[in-house]
């Protein structure tokens, strides 16, 4: 899935074993100028930053659950910070953030619950 100008294009299904299964989506997200975990909350599979006006506004994915598949799109015009929920594992360690660049695109996977792996 790519960024094309201000749309984003969310396939708000996917295939799974010969059935769709619908996908939730939330666009139109400002990320917090706080710049510190648990703001900004992710609520949905597929997430679209519309707003991102500072370098490092933040974001913060919600709690793992085996199996969980988030895809963000930051539509902003700056890079933004994207934290794990409260003791989760982005990848680069316990609480720890993770960059998101301006118009870009990232998806990950949950496989318990703790730890999200960039797919």
């Amino acid at each position: 899935m790519g960024v094309n100008g201000n749309k984003l294009w969310l396939y708000l299904k996917k295939l799974e074993f010969g059935r769709e299964t619908p996908r939730s989506s939330t666009a139109g997200i400002t990320a917090s100028t706080t710049h510190t975990q648990g703001q900004g909350k992710l609520v949905a599979n597929l997430n679209e930053i519309s707003v991102c006006n500072n370098i490092d506004d933040t974001i913060t994915m919600p709690s793992a659950t085996p199996g969980r598949e988030v895809r963000i799109a930051n539509n902003g015009a700056k890079k933004a910070l994207l934290f794990p929920d409260k003791s989760d594992d982005l990848g680069k360690g316990k609480n720890k953030p993770v960059a998101l660049g301006a118009r870009s695109t990232v998806t990950y996977w949950t496989y318990d619950d703790t730890h999200w792996v960039k797919a």
